[in-house]
Protein backbone atom coordinates (compact mmCIF):
# COMPACT_ATOMS: atom_id res chain seq x y z
CA UNK A 1 0.00 0.00 0.00
CA UNK A 2 1.37 3.42 -0.94
CA UNK A 3 0.20 4.92 2.36
CA UNK A 4 2.77 2.74 4.14
CA UNK A 5 5.69 4.03 2.08
CA UNK A 6 8.37 6.20 3.66
CA UNK A 7 9.06 9.66 2.19
CA UNK A 8 12.24 8.34 0.58
CA UNK A 9 10.34 5.44 -0.96
CA UNK A 10 7.66 7.79 -2.30
CA UNK A 11 10.26 10.05 -3.82
CA UNK A 12 12.09 7.13 -5.42
CA UNK A 13 8.91 5.56 -6.78
CA UNK A 14 7.65 8.91 -8.12
CA UNK A 15 10.85 9.39 -10.11
CA UNK A 16 10.64 5.81 -11.35
CA UNK A 17 7.08 6.39 -12.59
CA UNK A 18 7.98 9.53 -14.51
CA UNK A 19 11.06 7.86 -15.95
CA UNK A 20 8.74 5.17 -17.33
CA UNK A 21 6.73 7.70 -19.32
CA UNK A 22 7.68 8.21 -22.98
CA UNK A 23 9.56 11.45 -23.64
CA UNK A 24 8.75 11.80 -27.34
CA UNK A 25 4.94 11.98 -27.24
CA UNK A 26 2.68 13.83 -24.83
CA UNK A 27 -0.38 11.78 -25.79
CA UNK A 28 1.41 8.54 -24.91
CA UNK A 29 2.37 9.99 -21.53
CA UNK A 30 -1.23 10.99 -20.83
CA UNK A 31 -2.45 7.51 -21.80
CA UNK A 32 -0.65 5.80 -18.89
CA UNK A 33 -3.67 5.94 -16.60
CA UNK A 34 -2.28 3.11 -14.48
CA UNK A 35 0.72 5.22 -13.52
CA UNK A 36 -1.44 8.29 -13.01
CA UNK A 37 -3.65 6.39 -10.56
CA UNK A 38 -0.64 5.18 -8.61
CA UNK A 39 0.64 8.75 -8.29
CA UNK A 40 -2.84 9.90 -7.32
CA UNK A 41 -3.01 7.46 -4.41
CA UNK A 42 0.60 7.96 -3.36
CA UNK A 43 0.33 11.73 -3.01
CA UNK A 44 -3.04 12.10 -1.29
CA UNK A 45 -1.31 13.73 1.69
CA UNK A 46 0.25 16.29 -0.61
CA UNK A 47 -3.16 17.15 -2.09
CA UNK A 48 -4.44 17.82 1.45
CA UNK A 49 -1.44 20.07 2.08
CA UNK A 50 -2.16 22.09 -1.09
CA UNK A 51 -5.84 22.30 -0.12
CA UNK A 52 -4.96 23.91 3.22
CA UNK A 53 -2.98 26.57 1.36
CA UNK A 54 -5.54 27.34 -1.32
CA UNK A 55 -7.34 30.62 -0.65
CA UNK A 56 -10.55 31.78 -2.29
CA UNK A 57 -12.04 35.26 -2.37
CA UNK A 58 -15.19 33.93 -0.72
CA UNK A 59 -16.11 30.97 1.50
CA UNK A 60 -18.91 29.34 -0.46
CA UNK A 61 -16.89 26.16 -0.86
CA UNK A 62 -15.90 23.84 1.96
CA UNK A 63 -12.67 21.95 2.47
CA UNK A 64 -13.89 18.87 0.60
CA UNK A 65 -14.87 20.95 -2.44
CA UNK A 66 -11.42 22.52 -2.62
CA UNK A 67 -9.73 19.15 -2.04
CA UNK A 68 -11.64 17.59 -4.93
CA UNK A 69 -10.75 20.52 -7.16
CA UNK A 70 -7.06 20.08 -6.32
CA UNK A 71 -7.33 16.42 -7.29
CA UNK A 72 -9.06 17.30 -10.57
CA UNK A 73 -6.38 19.83 -11.37
CA UNK A 74 -3.68 17.22 -10.77
CA UNK A 75 -5.40 14.79 -13.13
CA UNK A 76 -5.44 17.50 -15.80
CA UNK A 77 -1.66 18.13 -15.69
CA UNK A 78 -0.12 15.10 -13.96
CA UNK A 79 2.17 14.23 -16.89
CA UNK A 80 3.86 17.65 -16.95
CA UNK A 81 6.61 16.88 -14.46
CA UNK A 82 9.96 16.04 -16.07
CA UNK A 83 8.59 16.82 -19.53
CA UNK A 84 9.78 17.86 -21.99
CA UNK A 85 13.26 16.59 -21.07
CA UNK A 86 14.95 19.87 -21.99
CA UNK A 87 12.91 21.75 -19.37
CA UNK A 88 14.57 22.47 -16.05
CA UNK A 89 12.61 20.52 -13.44
CA UNK A 90 12.61 21.21 -9.66
CA UNK A 91 14.17 18.48 -7.57
CA UNK A 92 10.92 17.83 -5.76
CA UNK A 93 7.62 16.70 -7.25
CA UNK A 94 5.83 18.92 -4.72
CA UNK A 95 7.82 22.05 -5.62
CA UNK A 96 6.65 21.70 -9.20
CA UNK A 97 2.97 20.98 -8.54
CA UNK A 98 2.24 23.15 -5.48
CA UNK A 99 2.02 26.55 -7.25
CA UNK A 100 0.33 25.09 -10.33
CA UNK A 101 -2.40 23.17 -8.51
CA UNK A 102 -3.00 26.01 -6.08
CA UNK A 103 -3.26 28.70 -8.76
CA UNK A 104 -5.42 26.59 -11.10
CA UNK A 105 -7.82 25.60 -8.31
CA UNK A 106 -8.14 29.17 -7.06
CA UNK A 107 -8.83 30.44 -10.56
CA UNK A 108 -11.38 27.71 -11.27
CA UNK A 109 -13.34 28.02 -8.03
CA UNK A 110 -13.26 31.81 -7.97
CA UNK A 111 -14.54 31.98 -11.55
CA UNK A 112 -17.29 29.47 -10.83
CA UNK A 113 -18.39 31.37 -7.77
CA UNK A 114 -18.31 34.73 -9.52
CA UNK A 115 -20.50 33.27 -12.26
CA UNK A 116 -22.95 32.00 -9.64
CA UNK A 117 -22.85 35.33 -7.79
CA UNK A 118 -23.49 37.30 -11.00
CA UNK A 119 -26.32 35.09 -12.27
CA UNK A 120 -28.09 35.21 -8.90
CA UNK A 121 -27.93 38.99 -8.71
CA UNK A 122 -29.00 39.29 -12.35
CA UNK A 123 -32.16 37.38 -11.45
CA UNK A 124 -32.69 39.65 -8.44
CA UNK A 125 -32.22 42.74 -10.63
CA UNK A 126 -34.82 41.42 -13.04
CA UNK A 127 -37.30 40.79 -10.23
CA UNK A 128 -36.66 44.26 -8.81
CA UNK A 129 -36.85 46.00 -12.17
CA UNK A 130 -33.28 47.26 -11.96
CA UNK A 131 -31.26 47.80 -15.13
CA UNK A 132 -27.94 46.65 -13.65
CA UNK A 133 -27.30 43.64 -11.43
CA UNK A 134 -24.46 45.55 -9.76
CA UNK A 135 -27.09 47.88 -8.26
CA UNK A 136 -28.69 45.11 -6.21
CA UNK A 137 -28.13 45.64 -2.47
CA UNK A 138 -28.95 43.49 0.58
CA UNK A 139 -31.69 45.92 1.64
CA UNK A 140 -33.50 45.24 -1.65
CA UNK A 141 -34.16 41.61 -0.74
CA UNK A 142 -37.24 42.44 1.32
CA UNK A 143 -38.98 43.68 -1.82
CA UNK A 144 -38.65 40.34 -3.64
CA UNK A 145 -41.74 38.19 -3.10
CA UNK A 146 -42.28 34.53 -3.91
CA UNK A 147 -38.60 33.78 -4.62
CA UNK A 148 -37.47 32.56 -1.22
CA UNK A 149 -34.66 30.34 -2.54
CA UNK A 150 -33.19 33.11 -4.69
CA UNK A 151 -33.36 35.61 -1.83
CA UNK A 152 -31.72 33.20 0.60
CA UNK A 153 -28.91 32.44 -1.87
CA UNK A 154 -28.34 36.13 -2.54
CA UNK A 155 -28.22 36.94 1.17
CA UNK A 156 -25.68 34.17 1.79
CA UNK A 157 -23.55 35.65 -0.97
CA UNK A 158 -23.82 39.17 0.43
CA UNK A 159 -22.93 37.96 3.91
CA UNK A 160 -19.90 36.00 2.71
CA UNK A 161 -18.85 38.19 -0.13
CA UNK A 162 -15.27 38.53 -1.26
CA UNK A 163 -12.35 38.72 1.10
CA UNK A 164 -9.19 38.66 -0.97
CA UNK A 165 -6.06 38.65 1.14
CA UNK A 166 -4.38 35.32 1.91
CA UNK A 167 -3.09 36.95 5.09
CA UNK A 168 -6.67 36.95 6.42
CA UNK A 169 -6.52 33.18 6.64
CA UNK A 170 -3.12 33.05 8.36
CA UNK A 171 -4.42 34.66 11.55
CA UNK A 172 -1.18 36.53 12.22
CA UNK A 173 -2.35 39.63 13.96
CA UNK A 174 -1.31 43.28 13.59
CA UNK A 175 0.87 42.75 10.54
CA UNK A 176 2.21 45.77 8.71
CA UNK A 177 3.09 45.74 5.01
CA UNK A 178 6.61 44.49 5.74
CA UNK A 179 5.33 41.44 7.56
CA UNK A 180 2.79 40.77 4.84
CA UNK A 181 5.64 40.77 2.35
CA UNK A 182 7.28 38.00 4.35
CA UNK A 183 4.10 35.96 4.20
CA UNK A 184 3.86 36.39 0.44
CA UNK A 185 7.51 35.64 -0.18
CA UNK A 186 7.65 32.44 1.82
CA UNK A 187 4.15 31.01 1.45
CA UNK A 188 3.40 31.34 -2.23
CA UNK A 189 5.93 28.85 -3.55
CA UNK A 190 8.71 27.67 -1.23
CA UNK A 191 11.66 26.66 -3.41
CA UNK A 192 14.19 25.51 -0.82
CA UNK A 193 14.11 23.68 2.50
CA UNK A 194 14.64 26.77 4.65
CA UNK A 195 11.82 28.77 3.07
CA UNK A 196 9.58 25.70 3.22
CA UNK A 197 10.04 25.46 6.99
CA UNK A 198 9.57 29.22 7.35
CA UNK A 199 6.23 29.02 5.52
CA UNK A 200 5.15 26.19 7.82
CA UNK A 201 6.04 28.16 10.96
CA UNK A 202 4.13 31.17 9.64
CA UNK A 203 1.13 28.97 8.91
CA UNK A 204 1.17 27.47 12.43
CA UNK A 205 2.23 30.71 14.21
CA UNK A 206 4.77 28.72 16.20
CA UNK A 207 8.01 26.79 16.04
CA UNK A 208 7.87 23.33 14.50
CA UNK A 209 7.98 20.22 16.66
CA UNK A 210 9.84 17.07 15.52
CA UNK A 211 6.47 15.42 14.86
CA UNK A 212 5.40 18.32 12.63
CA UNK A 213 8.71 18.17 10.76
CA UNK A 214 8.14 14.46 10.18
CA UNK A 215 4.69 15.21 8.75
CA UNK A 216 6.11 17.85 6.40
CA UNK A 217 8.79 15.41 5.27
CA UNK A 218 6.13 12.83 4.46
CA UNK A 219 3.97 15.29 2.51
CA UNK A 220 6.88 16.60 0.46
CA UNK A 221 8.70 13.28 0.12
CA UNK A 222 11.80 14.86 1.63
CA UNK A 223 14.31 13.18 3.89
CA UNK A 224 13.36 14.18 7.44
CA UNK A 225 17.03 14.52 8.42
CA UNK A 226 17.53 17.22 5.77
CA UNK A 227 14.67 19.27 7.22
CA UNK A 228 15.90 18.88 10.77
CA UNK A 229 19.36 19.95 9.63
CA UNK A 230 18.10 23.37 8.45
CA UNK A 231 15.37 23.85 11.06
CA UNK A 232 17.48 26.03 13.34
CA UNK A 233 18.55 28.22 10.41
CA UNK A 234 14.90 28.59 9.37
CA UNK A 235 13.93 29.72 12.88
CA UNK A 236 16.74 32.28 12.98
CA UNK A 237 15.92 33.61 9.52
CA UNK A 238 12.22 34.00 10.32
CA UNK A 239 13.00 35.71 13.62
CA UNK A 240 15.35 38.10 11.81
CA UNK A 241 12.77 38.95 9.18
CA UNK A 242 10.03 39.51 11.73
CA UNK A 243 12.26 41.72 13.87
CA UNK A 244 13.05 43.84 10.81
CA UNK A 245 9.32 44.46 10.29
CA UNK A 246 7.71 46.92 12.68
CA UNK A 247 4.77 45.86 14.83
CA UNK A 248 4.45 42.25 13.82
CA UNK A 249 1.97 40.36 15.95
CA UNK A 250 3.36 38.99 19.21
CA UNK A 251 1.92 35.50 18.77
CA UNK A 252 4.57 34.41 16.29
CA UNK A 253 7.49 36.62 17.23
CA UNK A 254 7.52 35.67 20.92
CA UNK A 255 7.49 31.98 20.09
CA UNK A 256 10.58 32.23 17.92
Amino acid sequence: MTRDMTPAEKERRTIEIYDMLPTHCEELRKSRIDLRDELFEMHTGFFHWVTRRTFLDHNRYGYEDIFQEIQLQFISIWWWWRYPPKNKTPAAFSSFFLPRLKENAERSLNELSYSMYRSTLMKCAELLGLARWQDVKPEHMKYIKGETETVQLAMRMFNRNFYTAPEDHLNIRSMDSGAQGIITRYCDSPNDLTSLLISEMIYRESKLTPKEVATIADIYSIDEALLLNVLDDARKELYKRLKESADVGDSLLEDM
